[in-house]
């Protein structure tokens, strides 16, 4: 820079000075940009997560309410079949003590067979029950049960 003269010079200086400064801002300009387009990605991230938990919380709110009907119904069932119980205590109580009477006359005809066949051949109470080792009033109770069955059918 010797050479020129010396206003040149300083025009060249102040020149590439501000060429520099220009560079400079420049850079400084976009690195700023930058900065606000990942600040602003980081700000849209942020808003989509926001939205999309957003989205879920709705869904489970959905989920509740069905839930929450879904137990209503329930109740409610559970109220008419309690209603249809006591309205009929009488069918179901008399199902099993029915079972449990033919139960019970099956086991009876099974311990009395050899006295039931007797019986029905003609053979006296007391003979049937001298034959089969049972007391009079078992063969008097059989020919009773014999009389009962024949009458109901």
């Amino acid at each position: 820079m010797t050479d020129l003269p010396e206003t040149l010079q300083i025009n060249t200086a102040v020149t590439i000075i501000s060429l520099v400064a220009m560079i400079l801002s420049t850079l400084a300009m976009i690195r700023s940009k930058s900065s606000h387009t990942a600040g602003d990605t980081i700000v849209q991230k942020v808003a989509e997560k926001l939205i999309f938990e957003q989205e879920k919380i709705r869904r489970m709110d959905e989920r509740i309410a069905t839930m929450e009907e879904e137990i209503a119904n329930l109740k409610d069932e559970i109220v008419q079949l309690q209603q249809k119980n006591e309205e009929q205590p009488r069918a179901t109580e008399s199902f099993p003590s029915s079972f449990l009477n033919s139960l019970q006359f099956h086991t009876f005809v099974q311990k009395n067979q050899e006295l039931i066949l007797l019986l029905q051949e003609g053979i006296s109470v007391e003979q049937a029950a001298k034959l089969t080792g049972k007391s009079i009033g078992e063969a008097q109770m059989v020919r009773a049960v014999m009389k009962q069955m024949q009458e109901t059918k």
